[in-house]
């Protein structure tokens, strides 16, 4: 087909613009024979234009393919910030764990997800975290002073110093001069988070409850975030009988973190401890549902269940741990058998 047809006016005349062909297809403005519209239908195109959209194809296709993941990713970690805002951290950890899926090396995602592992008591998956991103650049400057706080709070409430290992290796574990040279080391350091930590569980374990609360109530006064701390006292007060205050300092830890399994797990120990079992199966099913594969949460659950006289439902879980088959599973099979036979009691 002649390219002077392109730049002609157009008059319709009854023939073929190109040929002059009178058999000229009806239904189309510019007049052409079947012959001629066909030659023009088939003309190639351009190999620039071809390469051009090929291009565009291909670049359409790798974002559509790209997409999904990163809108899952992004979805992933607003939900996280959103659940952190609502102190839901277990639901927080797990939003962010997903966005990491998709971006493995992302330095913010993997601080945000090493404070949620904090507040879910993932201490060793905390400073795992912090030795990938440690010396990166990070331009959220409060998140910078929130993660490099929760190492300062690591080190010193969750490890003994040097200096006091070297003091209390010289002592056998358990002998009164150990205990001995620990008191005389919290006397000399009453900043030493740990030390005074181990100090009133020793004292707790004595059932020198008023010595361990006092004790813990120095370390609040040094951390008022050390929720552990709260943990305890809520177990000490319950020993005590003073089952009010146990709830209260469980409820604590549950407005920093409604999603803590282990004070569900005190709130239980609590209500079983005052013969209210039902309540005390309410929260051991919370508990388990929140962490249902820590040897610890199956065993309260099976604890409570046992004294709801729902054996059936007892041994069942206490399976689940004896299939689990680890050093924390074990020893709490260990416990729980005891505590069926009557050689532990509980109350």
């Amino acid at each position: 087909m002649s390219e002077e047809v392109m730049e002609q006016d157009y008059v319709d005349d009854g023939v073929c613009k190109n040929c002059n062909s009178p058999n000229v297809e009806e239904g189309y403005n510019l007049a052409l024979c079947r012959e001629c519209r066909e030659e023009f239908v088939r003309r190639p195109i351009p190999l620039w234009v071809k390469g051009f959209i090929i291009i565009l194809i291909s670049t359409f296709i790798a974002g559509i393919m790209r997409f999904p993941q990163t809108l899952i990713s992004g979805i992933a970690y607003e939900r996280g910030k959103k659940a952190e805002t609502a102190h839901k951290y277990k639901t927080a950890m797990e939003e962010y764990e997903k966005a990491l899926e998709q971006y493995p090396d992302s330095t913010l995602i993997l601080a945000k997800l090493a404070v949620t592992y904090y507040h879910n008591n993932k201490i060793e998956e905390v400073i795992n975290t912090i030795d990938i991103i440690a010396g990166r650049d990070l331009d959220e400057q409060d998140l910078v002073e929130e993660v490099n706080e929760i190492m300062d709070k690591i080190s010193r409430n969750f490890y003994p110093s040097e200096e006091l290992v070297n003091v209390l290796d010289q002592y056998d574990l358990g002998t009164q001069e150990f205990f001995n040279e620990l008191e005389n080391w919290v006397n000399k350091n009453p900043d030493d988070v740990f030390a005074i930590y181990y100090l009133a569980n020793i004292y707790y374990d004595q059932e020198r409850y008023d010595e361990s609360e006092e004790y813990m109530n120095k370390i609040l006064s040094i951390d008022p975030t050390f929720y552990d701390g709260y943990l305890f006292l809520s177990a000490l007060y319950r020993e005590r009988g003073e089952f009010d205050r146990g709830i209260e300092y469980c409820n604590k830890v549950l407005e920093h973190n409604i999603e803590d399994p282990r004070a569900y797990v005190g709130l239980s120990r609590i209500e079983l401890k005052r013969y209210e079992d039902k309540a005390a199966l309410d929260f051991a099913k919370k508990a388990h549902e929140i962490s249902p594969q820590e040897p610890y949460f199956i065993s309260n659950l099976a604890l409570v269940y046992h004294y709801n006289g729902m054996e059936e439902e007892r041994n069942k879980t206490m399976d689940l741990l004896r299939n689990q088959q680890n050093e924390y599973s074990d020893r709490e099979i260990e416990w729980l058998e005891d505590v069926i036979s009557g050689l532990i009691k509980l109350r």
